[in-house]
């Protein structure tokens, strides 16, 4: 036990045991959080005690039931934005890259657009337009990452389709939909899944940022980035309050690249060691 969990350190598992206890956070935070995040506690601006182990904040709010419960929403629209992106981009980039043309003009015109925008403008604009709830929240963050995982997408499947047994799998007549789910898709995942950790970091520091600037999620609602922008003009009666919510945010960004980036290494290694033949291959003889 002692060896695997020296091993695990030594490849990225500090990111891991960090990501994990803040998931546990997260999902058990609720559950023992002392007072209610949202209603007076106590004193407004009360310093540390037994009674408030972080102290209250302006309203009297508990500030350590806020941090363990601010976390908990970020996790789930993060993780819902994400998979969102996933889904939209991966069938872009599929389709623009087998319908050279027009239509790989019009959607690739479309992704570099988003890319040329700033992806706050194009949130803020989004949010305006549209309102702050949390589905737009989810779909705005998602639309700003779609540019690179659908070029990503593309350009892995551009190589793809230029392979022997994707060209025997056309000459035979097989249906470009079945192409796509057992030729291309089995040998672009991996390219493709290498950037998940950085479109979930990315879409954690987006929902936090629109949160701080106040048009994300809305007062009193109990989130890291709500209580950073509150709780700053009152950091020196109680810097607590400010002070642990960035630093959660802070290593759940990092943990969560840490955590991929070592998977990412691990699973190369893996492939360099022991080769293994796509199924696709198989299927094209």
């Amino acid at each position: 036990m002692i060896k695997w969990i020296g091993r695990q350190l030594s490849a990225g598992g500090v990111s891991l045991i960090l990501l994990l206890l803040l998931i546990a956070l997260v999902i058990f935070g609720p559950l023992i959080a002392p007072y209610s995040p949202t209603e007076s506690a106590g004193v407004p601006l009360s310093r540390p005690s037994g009674a408030h182990l972080f102290g209250t904040d302006t309203l009297g709010r508990d500030v350590l039931s806020r941090i363990l419960l601010g976390g908990q929403l970020l996790l789930i629209m993060s993780l819902a934005s994400t998979v969102l992106t996933y889904l939209i981009a991966i069938p872009i980039g599929m389709i623009a890259a087998v319908n050279k043309g027009v239509v790989d003009d019009i959607l690739m015109r479309g992704v570099d657009v988003l890319i040329a925008l700033p992806a706050m403008l194009v949130l803020l604009v989004v949010l305006s337009a549209a309102g702050s709830g949390i589905p737009i929240i989810i779909i705005g963050t998602a639309i700003v990452r779609i540019p690179l995982v659908s070029r990503v997408t593309r350009a892995a499947t551009l190589e793809v389709f230029s392979s022997e047994y994707v060209e025997s799998a056309l000459t035979r007549g097989e249906r470009i939909w079945s192409i796509f789910i057992r030729e291309v898709m089995p040998n672009i995942k991996e390219a493709v899944f290498s950037t998940v950790g950085l479109s979930f970091t990315a879409a954690v520091l987006i929902m936090s940022s629109l949160n701080f600037l106040g048009v994300g999620l809305q007062p009193p609602s109990p989130d890291w980035g709500i209580m950073i922008s509150e709780n700053r003009s009152i950091f020196e009666m109680n810097p607590y309050a400010v002070l642990v919510p960035t630093l959660l945010l802070a290593i759940l960004t990092v943990s969560i690249s840490g955590t991929w980036d070592s998977f990412e290494r691990r699973s190369g290694a893996k492939r360099t060691k022991t080769p293994v033949v796509p199924k696709v291959r198989a299927s094209a003889r």
